[in-house]
């Protein structure tokens, strides 16, 4: 066995304050209160119909000026960050980490940082969590167990390796809305250039995405959903998480990983879907590559000065296990605000939370 490369590590301060974020908050918010954002849940669904996700290289993510990531920002808000051709790192570090996902046992041994749901459709979502605390200075490290948890020796190395590869790929991102947020001013002057994104109610300003982040706790989840017996080897039209949109700036995570070896053609993460124009479409990610996807934090509580030509769209989404798979894997780290963030103003001051709060 090779030996283990050094993991990132938090102290013992930050591993108490985290353990209590990914307990009481889960990755994935569906909010319905009115009072902060607006949800639609009514879609047109049609299985037959395929949405590309469009993908950008990670060395060139403001490609011509950023005008196509512009784009995608405010119509859809999902887009696949892949490496160059000839680099499959993303590819070869998911691969093995979701194939140690998908022998994970839930354990109420370990309930600390395990957890398992049953969804709507019946589908068993096992959950290991973890969170990473300062944006990503403070990572909060897997538990040794995960050897036993997963049948694996492997399991928490290959983990802790998918986890540093989606931070690589979010911190690019984070640059590159900075970058677009500085260069899209129609003004000459210097102060719409320093526009102030979010406030805090102590009065803090927060003048890029990056200040954002730094500030926050991101949330993470290994997913593994498994299908009950009397619906493998079949298809389904059931939803397993109904369409929404992400409480959070955005979601970094890798196309999921079917774990029934003998179905090659399910390989793809063919149980996502996206609302495109009101339509409900299974969503295509190319090879090796890690998604970001906007939240409704990113729409509703980022404040740009209006002479900044930029604007961004929450990606409503959900998923449906219809394939012949009988399980499959996924994760993803959900990038939050800073708790004392105000995220509405009207008609009463909020802060995440506060949002938080009322939804525990």
């Amino acid at each position: 066995r090779k030996p283990k490369k050094k993991t990132r590590s938090a102290t013992t301060t930050k591993r108490k304050t985290t353990m209590l974020w990914y307990k009481t908050l889960p990755l994935v918010l569906a909010i319905s209160s009115s009072h902060l954002f607006r949800l639609s849940t009514a879609f047109q669904n049609n299985d037959n119909v395929s949405y590309n996700v469009p993908s950008f290289s990670l060395s060139n993510l403001l490609e011509n000026n950023g005008k196509r990531l512009k784009e995608t920002l405010s119509t859809t808000g999902i887009l696949a960050i892949t490496r160059n051709d000839d680099d499959d790192r993303y590819d070869k570090v998911s691969t093995e980490a979701l194939r140690s996902l998908c022998h994970c046992h839930y354990s109420s041994s370990y309930s600390s940082f395990m957890s398992q749901n049953t969804m709507s459709d019946g589908v068993e979502r096992t959950t290991i969590g973890t969170a990473t605390a300062g944006g990503w200075k403070h990572p909060l490290p897997l538990s040794d167990s995960l050897s036993d948890i997963c049948q694996d020796d492997r399991a928490k190395q290959n983990m802790e390796d998918l986890r540093d590869a989606v931070v690589h790929v979010s911190k690019a991102f984070v640059r590159a809305i900075d970058t677009l947020i500085t260069s899209s001013s129609s003004s000459d002057d210097d102060d719409a250039a320093k526009s102030v994104l979010m406030e805090d109610i102590y009065g803090t300003s927060f003048t890029s995405m990056n200040s954002i982040i730094t500030s926050s706790t991101s949330l993470e989840h290994f997913h593994l959903y498994s299908k009950p017996s009397s619906q493998q080897d079949t298809t389904t039209t059931a939803t397993t998480i109904a369409t929404h949109t992400d409480a959070g700036l955005f979601l970094s995570f890798v196309p999921a990983q079917s774990c029934s070896s003998s179905s090659q053609d399910e390989d793809d993460d063919a149980a996502f879907y996206v609302e495109i124009d009101g339509v409900l479409q299974q969503a295509t990610f190319p090879k090796n590559s890690v998604i970001i996807m906007l939240g409704s934090g990113m729409q509703h509580w980022i404040h740009l000065n209006k002479e900044i030509d930029l604007s961004f769209k929450a990606t409503k989404h959900a998923v449906k296990m219809n394939g012949l798979s009988a399980s499959r894997a996924w994760y993803g780290m959900m990038h939050l605000v800073p708790p004392d963030a105000i995220i509405q103003r009207h008609p009463t001051i909020q802060t995440f939370k506060n949002m938080r709060s009322s939804m525990s």
